[in-house]
């Protein structure tokens, strides 16, 4: 790659360095149980209910840590967001080895991405919406 990366080898490295942040982060922020981030969801804090995304984190690293049913409790998206971000970085990493340029436009490839996005954000409101149903 080096200094002569094509534009969408550099977009593929960010998404991929973006998705491995995601799915490590949780992980990191459970091996120290006494971190705690501060609570600055600012839907919560207007509406008094968790927003969409409240809970994400710490379920993704519950599966990650093989704790399957506590992941549930604290976001039912959590093993379908985990398993989008890993096929995410799998096709990343592939595309990335292979030189997948020639085959796949970058246009098409964005538009893919942005359909996995819209994906992303249905399940985590199926999942809000399941929370707070239950």
């Amino acid at each position: 790659m080096g200094l002569n990366a094509k534009p969408q080898q550099i977009w593929r490295l960010k998404m991929l360095a973006l998705h491995l942040v995601m799915i490590l982060a949780p992980v990191c922020l459970l091996a120290y149980p006494d971190f705690h981030l501060p609570s600055g969801c600012m839907w919560k804090a207007f509406t008094g209910v968790e927003c969409p995304a409240c809970g994400i984190t710490h379920a993704v690293g519950m599966i990650e840590t093989g704790h399957l049913r506590e992941s549930f409790g604290h976001h039912p998206a959590g093993l379908p967001v985990l398993m989008l971000l890993v096929l995410l970085v799998g096709y990343l990493i592939w595309a990335l080895l292979f030189d997948y340029d020639a085959r796949v436009t970058w246009g098409k490839e964005v538009r893919a991405y942005s359909l996995c996005d819209r994906g992303v954000v249905l399940v985590l409101l199926s999942g809000w919406f399941i929370k707070i149903v239950s």
